[in-house]
């Protein structure tokens, strides 16, 4: 049985146990223990306690998801970003290599600055800020890695534990008719988790390697997204009011520069697994939301 070793605990690491269900899964964590039984307390930061942990197990494949990525406490804590973001995965690297292990580094979209989007794997990379700059220089170890794959996008979901992520405060303040603002000049095209760990686990077993971009076929603004995403959940899409980032930038005293526009081109993926639509990734998400919140209900 093949042996898969993912580090982190968040929305995607927990995605993933679920795409792997014939394979042996062990998941890390740092300080929320996962209620599954395979799962290994580990600090990245402590290479004694990598090599331990990598040298018992002698995973067939090691998927990193583990990182900071609250991009305005990384511009705060610049070392500690690093000493995470970059240095654990040089060092997590190096032990995949001595057990010729596959790697799958999950790196983001904002290794480009935004001003022009559709960015292909080979375009020039220019991160604006620590959190992006700190995965540049992890993809610069990783992609030297004959047996590496480097997966670069953006992914959305419900709340992982306390972490409340922007979807959640989404639907939650539309489910409770509440007004919110959404940037209609900031565009991606993200997937909903469940989609990108679908996606990840068809590039394994295709054997993939090297970098690939993941995303949407097509794309929408911030805003229009959440209306989108507001109409098929059936909720008051006149509560989204559009504004520019800046305002929000301003108003919520945010630290990091963001980068506008970091739609990816999925070219080069599409010819391997077909990408979803962004109707298709609001449906999904929708379906399982609705199953959350019906269990709340019922509980």
């Amino acid at each position: 049985m093949e042996r898969i070793l993912i580090t982190g605990s968040g929305l995607l690491a927990n995605s993933l146990l679920t795409r792997f269900s014939n394979s042996e899964c062990f998941l890390t964590y740092r300080k929320n223990r996962p209620k599954i039984d395979n799962s290994i307390f580990l600090d990245i930061t402590k290479s004694d306690e990598l090599k331990k942990v990598i040298f018992k197990l002698k995973p067939d494949i090691i998927i990193h998801t583990a990182a900071i990525t609250d991009l305005d406490w990384s511009e705060k804590n610049q070392s500690d970003t690093f000493n995470v973001n970059t240095q654990a995965v040089q060092e997590i690297t190096n032990l995949a290599k001595k057990i010729n292990s596959k790697l799958v580094f999950i790196s983001t979209d904002s290794v480009f600055d935004g001003k022009e989007g559709k960015y292909k794997e080979n375009d020039r990379v220019n991160p604006i800020n620590t959190y992006s700059k700190s995965k540049v220089l992890a993809e610069n170890y990783v992609k030297d890695y004959h047996k590496s794959l480097v997966i670069r996008g953006t992914f959305f979901g419900l709340k992982n534990g306390n972490k409340e992520s922007f979807f959640s405060y989404l639907l939650n303040e539309l489910r409770n008719n509440r007004r919110i603002r959404v940037p209609r000049d900031k565009i991606s095209n993200g997937l909903f988790v469940d989609d990108f760990s679908q996606i990840i686990s068809d590039m394994c077993k295709k054997e993939l390697h090297g970098i690939f971009h993941l995303g949407t076929i097509d794309y929408e603004d911030n805003a229009k997204f959440a209306k989108h995403l507001s109409k098929i959940c059936n909720f008051n899409n006149e509560l989204i009011d559009e504004c520019l980032f800046d305002e929000i930038f301003t108003d919520k005293k945010l630290v990091a520069m963001r980068p506008l526009n970091t739609v990816l081109d999925i070219s080069k993926i599409s010819k391997e697994i077909r990408m979803p639509t962004v109707e298709e990734v609001l449906i999904s998400f929708s379906k399982k939301y609705k199953i959350m919140a019906q269990n709340a209900d019922e509980a």
